[in-house]
């Protein structure tokens, strides 16, 4: 099964590498395609948002960079899109 890294970093890409917010995923995870590491992320962004913000930091300026094991960049995952589309989601009664 292929494996995934997911890179959180802050969304201005000049302070990746040296922001205090970039967190490298040196372990990554193994799954089926590059599709499913999407929707891992996708999911995975609500948790990340709470730990963000009992920190204090501003959850919406942050993405994931999903990366191959060879290290190519597949998929730019916003915080801030994920969200948006959570909030918009219909609320049942």
């Amino acid at each position: 099964m292929p494996r995934f890294h997911f890179d959180m970093r802050p969304s201005n890409r000049r302070e990746m590498q040296t922001s205090p917010g970039f967190r490298p995923d040196r372990v990554g995870l193994s799954l089926c395609s590059a599709e499913a590491a999407y929707l891992a992320a996708c999911e995975a962004i609500p948790r990340l948002t709470l730990e963000l913000l009992r920190n204090g930091d501003t959850p919406g300026g942050y993405a994931f960079e999903i990366r191959d094991a060879r290290g190519r960049l597949l998929w730019e995952v916003p915080f801030a899109e994920v969200l948006d589309r959570i909030h918009k989601l219909p609320r049942r009664a």
